[in-house]
């Protein structure tokens, strides 16, 4: 045996030790593209794309009627709590994402949004930071489905979508009034 062999016997003998206290001084990013197209998941922009102007006043009420959610209350938003769970069931599984606290200088304004209503209330009650559990009991208050847009790259939502962009959607929207943008892009 030589020297060098010998060495390395030894030290697959020994176990490494690492201080769990200290964090690791090396971190990892990693960017990649869409490769379905990214799209929002956002109960604001759903509702404006399916109810048109009349969305602003909707959440308004709702917000005013109680700090949390009531089901009752979302036939009057357009889908009721059977359809909700339906869409749940159906898309089921998991999504990873990423989240975004919209503002009106949000460069993301422009990401096409989930235009199921039904199936946007099933991902945002079942998120938990940046995943979607189908399993997980809904949380139905109003800051958890209103004040975030889930934004995810998964074939099953990109498909759905009948423009790949929010302006493109808007001129295609049953709700009307396509001409009204809720998050304006600023130019300077």
């Amino acid at each position: 045996m030589s020297g060098s062999d010998h060495i390395l016997q030894r030290w697959s003998q020994v176990g490494v030790l690492h201080n769990m206290s200290v964090p690791p001084r090396t971190e990892v990013r990693i960017a990649v593209r869409a490769v379905y197209g990214v799209t929002a998941i956002s109960l604001r922009r759903a509702l404006r794309f399916n109810r048109g102007a009349d969305s602003e006043r909707i959440i308004t009420r709702w917000r005013r009627a109680s700090p949390v959610s009531d089901q009752a209350r979302f036939p009057k938003l357009g889908c009721s709590p059977k359809q909700v769970e339906e869409a749940n069931r159906a898309f089921g599984g998991v999504l990873i994402g990423w989240i975004v606290t919209r503002t009106d200088s949000t460069p993301d304004a422009e990401t096409p949004v989930c235009e199921d209503l039904a199936l946007t209330l099933a991902i945002l009650s079942r998120r938990i930071g940046n995943l979607y559990l189908g399993h997980r009991a809904p949380d139905w208050s109003i800051a958890h489905l209103l004040e975030i847009e889930f934004l995810v790259d998964d074939p099953r939502l990109a498909l759905t979508r009948r423009s790949s962009t929010w302006a493109g959607q808007l001129a295609l929207s049953p709700g009307g009034n396509a001409t009204v943008n809720p998050n304006p892009k600023t130019t300077p």
